[in-house]
């Protein structure tokens, strides 16, 4: 009854559904609990903390399988470092061969430095003597 008025069949209706409602999310509830306290919790189940410490804990295991893929097939893990040490060594190999598209890059990097000329020179020397990183000869067979 809301404002002294009787209760209509709608309000009843409603109040049957809230009520049916409610009890549903209990039982979820109750369920969920249940899961948790078995060890079965789903993501879902998990709060904020439980879902960030899942979360760097299926990161750390993603992380040991590349790992451990490099390791087997002795290749470069593909992150920002190794990508760098590709690019590095791929444009080492393109100077060393004397490749006329290296000129571009080398004249690309040596503005890096304060004297374009000298640095150019260097690097040109420095690529020549340098031993690969990721791009190794048995990689590139």
């Amino acid at each position: 009854m809301i404002n002294n008025q009787p209760m209509t069949d709608a309000d009843r209706e409603s109040q049957a559904l809230a009520a049916l409602y409610n009890e549903i999310l209990a039982r979820q509830e109750a369920a969920r609990r249940r899961r948790i306290a078995r060890g079965e919790a789903t993501y879902s189940d998990l709060d904020e903390d439980g879902r960030r410490a899942y979360m760097r804990r299926k990161q750390a295991e993603s992380r040991a399988r590349r790992k451990a893929l490099a390791q087997r097939t002795g290749a470069a893990p593909l992150d920002a470092s190794s990508i760098r040490d590709a690019l590095a060594d791929a444009v080492m190999a393109m100077l060393a061969a004397g490749d006329a598209r290296a000129d571009a890059v080398l004249a690309l990097a040596s503005k890096a430095f304060e004297f374009p000329d000298v640095a150019a020179a260097h690097i040109r020397r420095k690529a020549a003597k340098a031993k690969p990183k990721v791009l190794t000869p048995d990689r590139l067979q």
